[in-house]
């Protein structure tokens, strides 16, 4: 059974929120900045939200396996020299925070001076030392549920399943 948390007016009025946010930490300095989407969803909602922005910044899809986020390198689709110093982390879900803990320490390889983290839901599950800096939604639920985001040709939904 699934129900709706999240409508995609909801969703795009949350990136529009993020967007602003961003642009608040990161206007004053004139340097690049960095929206590194985790792949799928992750990369998706750094796309969004980097359209929104009043500045330009760099864009990157990060890969690594979500199911076991320790078992391979995580991969960065720029290369190491075109990494900004200044970076912002972008997934839709945050659970337990093994994803963005790893993918964090993958970027931290390429001398990152400051890493932010974004989320557009936040679960608050943590079994991992990350804070996330930028959260769309804050959603106490039990370790039973599971939340699904989907955006198919430009259309945002959030779920929340029981199982």
């Amino acid at each position: 059974m699934s129900s709706y948390i999240l409508t995609h007016e909801q969703i795009e009025a949350k990136i529009q929120r993020l967007a602003a946010q961003v642009y608040e930490c990161f206007c004053e300095n004139p340097d690049p900045f960095l929206l590194a989407g985790i792949q799928g969803n992750g990369m998706e909602l750094a796309k969004a939200i980097a359209s929104r922005l009043p500045v330009s910044c760099k864009l990157c899809t990060l890969s690594i396996n979500k199911k076991s986020p320790d078992a391979n390198e995580v991969r960065v689709d720029l290369p190491a020299g075109e990494i900004p110093q200044r970076v912002v982390l972008v997934d839709d879900v945050c659970n337990t925070g093994s994803t963005l803990f790893y993918a964090a320490a993958g970027l931290a390889k390429h001398q990152v001076s400051l890493l932010k983290t974004l989320v557009l839901i936040d679960r608050y599950h943590r079994n991992f030392p990350i804070h996330t800096d930028f959260v769309g939604l804050s959603l106490a639920t039990t370790l039973q549920n599971h939340i699904r985001v989907e955006c198919a040709q430009g259309t945002w939904k959030a779920l929340l399943e029981n199982q």
